[in-house]
């Protein structure tokens, strides 16, 4: 399971402590699970399976890696707010946006779809035009 939480870590450009403050666990449990040194109980191993997307047999290295969920068209439409969030954060010193910023790179893709579809009802019903892209 070591190897395999690093990677999925790793693959979405994240420290330890973003997972261990999404977990709501010491940087040092988590730290501590990647390196095998412990396991993580049955609530928190679900928790890291919905969060990066993957079964628990995945994370417990029961199903080979093809079985890990693939990227989908969505996952693109995703990407672009969190390319805005990227170009466009730096613009806004608020606390609570860059608090933000970081719980959404924290997400999966289908986390990252149900707020990006708030965003777009929100501009919709404010009739504001949404590029056809991003519907």
């Amino acid at each position: 399971m070591k190897n395999r939480l690093k990677e999925l870590r790793e693959q979405r450009h994240l420290y330890q402590k973003d997972i261990a403050t999404m977990l709501d666990i010491a940087v040092s449990t988590y730290s501590y699970w990647e390196k095998g040194t412990y396991e993580p109980d049955q609530k928190s191993l679900a928790k890291l399976a919905d969060f990066f997307g993957v079964s628990v047999d995945y994370l417990l290295g029961r199903e080979p890696s093809k079985n890990e969920k693939s990227p989908t068209v969505l996952d693109a439409q995703s990407d672009i707010v969190e390319n805005f969030v990227k170009e466009f954060g730096d613009l806004f010193s608020d606390e609570t946006f860059v608090k933000y910023a970081r719980l959404y790179k924290m997400m999966n893709a289908a986390q990252r779809l149900m707020i990006l579809g708030v965003i777009i009802g929100h501009l919709e019903n404010a009739g504001i035009s949404v590029p056809p892209m991003l519907r």
